[in-house]
Parts: C-alpha cells; structure tokens; sequence
C-alpha cells in the first residue's frame, strides 16, 4: 500500500511538474489485495483509514483478488470465482511484511500466541505471557496499539528501557552480584 500511495504522489506531483510530455491523468495506479482488506496486520479502523488516503491520492483499491499470472502484456487475476486480465505495461509487486526465522523460533519454543503475520503477542512490560524475561519490542511485537510501525518501535524502546531499568535495580538491590545486559540485534 506505501508503493501504491507513492506513486500516486509521483504520478500527481513530480510528473505533472516536471514531465511535459507525460500526462499524469493518463496513469493508473491499481492495488490489487487478495484478502477482504488491505493492511490486514493492522485494527480494522486504520486499515480504512488507509484505504481512504491512498483512494484520496487516486489509488483504485481491488480487494479479494488473486492475481494468476503477469506477463509483458498485463495481469491476470482472478475475483468472485472469474478470471480477468487487465492490460499493463509496468506491473509492481510487493508482499506484506512477515516475521523473520527468529521470531517464528521464539514463537514455537515460548507457546506464544502470533497474529497471521507473526508478530507475537505481548504483555504491557513487552513481555512474552509466561516469560518474564523474554522482551520483544518493535516490529515483532504484538501490543495491542499499534499504530504506524516506527511509532510502535519508538514506544517499545521507550517502555523496554524503563522495564529493564526497573529490573536492573531490583536485582541489583536484592544481591551483591554484577549486572551483565547484553544486546542482541537480529536483523
């Protein structure tokens, strides 16, 4: 949806100011879903909310279709049980955003319930449930409030610093011990 939105903006902004001879009212930016709507990973207010802004930028949104085919003469694809073919001389394609080995790995070992992208749910502290000292924070975790994922992200660095702070200084007030924190960046 981000690509579809872009284009849109370029076809809008930068052809129409900057290309005479391409007329920007003569492109035609098709996203083309295959579930029931689009940014399915997200609450179903912002996932309209979206469809909203890139439909408002001139994106024509198809949703609960297939696509079977691309070839150099456009797309065939199939909605509502019929296959149709659209002629097209550029065609994008972009996959949602899924987890990665490591968080399907942590998934399985913790029991931890996942969302159909596999972000893995987590408590408030960004916690696996059961596991409270297994954080997952950013794009991995499951909050409940996601908003846009940059802003999850800051948030969750925000609240895992204040956790671990928190930690730290129970541990270190309950023992003599050394407090060791490693990081561990998986990219």
């Amino acid at each position: 949806m981000e690509l579809a939105g872009a284009l849109a903006e370029i076809a809008n902004e930068t052809l129409r100011h900057d290309f005479r001879r391409i007329n920007p009212r003569e492109a035609r930016i098709l996203l083309m879903e295959g579930g029931p709507r689009v940014l399915s990973a997200f609450p179903e207010d912002l996932s309209a909310k979206g469809e909203k802004l890139v439909s408002r930028l001139g994106v024509h949104v198809m949703k609960g279709v297939k696509v079977t085919h691309v070839d150099p003469e456009g797309v065939t694809f199939e909605r509502n049980g019929a296959t149709e073919s659209l002629r097209a001389k550029t065609v994008l394609w972009a996959g949602g955003v899924t987890t990665n080995e490591f968080g399907r790995t942590l998934a399985a070992r913790t029991a931890a319930h996942t969302d159909r992208t596999g972000r893995i749910t987590v408590t408030p502290q960004l916690t696996i449930p059961n596991f409270p000292d297994i954080f997952v924070v950013g794009d991995l975790a499951l909050t409940g409030c996601e908003v846009v994922a940059d802003i999850v992200a800051f948030r969750s660095g925000h609240r895992l610093h204040s956790e671990l702070a928190q930690q730290l200084l129970e541990y270190a007030g309950t023992s003599n011990r050394r407090v060791r924190v490693a990081a561990l960046r998986v990219a």
